[in-house]
């Protein structure tokens, strides 16, 4: 859901650990493709026996006494075997539910945009607490899942010139599936927020699919068009979404933060800042 009201909502409540435990990792796979119990099986068979046998033997060999049960070596060895290719048919059959990506493009415009200057900030975040020395796109360090809903950090946030003379938000959502329909089918539970007020616009820090569907590594890159002779101000905390915006001057995205940045004809620049601020 597009949030475009003049209000701030508080989205997202869930409390979460920083990272994601066995339970959680489970979540991400989709339920359709997943056996618990058949997990369980194929790792104690696969990973278990190799183990086990290494015990016996180290046993053998600090032991005065040397115990063989006949038949029983050759006998794990099948069982191990036939384990390892189930294992590996099963693991070839999820990966099929990856093989195809769709993406989809929204586009909305800014039409609550009242003056020449937007700034940028991103919501609150309720369930991490982080510093600028996170690794902010790292696709697994912001992932939470909840009884009915996956949720993925951090968007990405891109910025180029409009060719009107309107502020335009652009959303590109990808998904993976075994085929067109069922990738497409994936983002369809697919929710993101954003308000935009007077010359505010704030992006959530994160994107929700529902838990049914489980993760098939979507994402969803956003693209701010910013008309020649406009601008726009990153608030501290934007640095969050902000992925290598082109700027005349080649400053860093963390050094752009808090400064005015203007649509120029060769891009977006920085015309009151000092050289050394960049």
């Amino acid at each position: 859901s597009i949030g475009t009201s003049g209000d701030f909502i508080n989205i997202y409540s869930y409390q979460g650990d920083l990272n994601l435990n066995y339970e959680e990792m489970f979540g991400l796979i989709p339920p359709h493709l997943i056996n618990n119990s058949w997990l369980v099986v194929l790792g104690i068979l696969t990973i278990g026996i190799p183990f086990l046998a290494l015990i016996f033997l180290g046993f053998n060999m600090i032991s005065n006494n040397v115990y063989r049960i006949r038949g029983l070596g050759i006998g794990l060895f099948i069982v191990w075997f036939l384990s390892s290719i189930m294992a590996i048919f099963y693991f070839g059959y999820l990966a099929k539910d990856y093989v195809y990506e769709y993406k989809e493009k929204d586009s909305f415009q800014l039409e609550q945009i009242l003056g020449d200057t937007l700034t940028i900030e991103v919501m609150d975040d309720d369930m991490y607490s982080v510093t600028r020395s996170h690794n902010f796109h790292d696709d697994f360090d912001f992932i939470q899942v909840t009884d009915d809903r996956i949720f993925i950090g951090n968007p990405e946030l891109d910025i180029q010139k409009s060719k009107t003379d309107e502020f335009q938000l652009i959303m590109y959502k990808e998904s993976r599936g075994r085929n067109r329909n069922s990738a497409r089918e994936n983002l369809s539970s697919f929710e993101y927020d954003y308000m935009e007020l007077c010359n505010l616009i704030s992006f959530s820090p994160f994107f929700s699919i529902s838990k049914d569907n489980g993760f098939h590594f979507e994402q969803l890159k956003l693209r701010l068009l910013v008309p020649e002779g406009k601008a726009v101000y990153f608030q501290e905390g934007s640095e969050r979404i902000l992925y290598d915006i082109d700027n005349v001057t080649n400053t860093y995205d963390l050094n752009m933060i808090g400064k005015v940045w203007t649509m120029t004809e060769e891009g977006l620049e920085c015309i009151d800042c000092d050289s050394d601020e960049l």
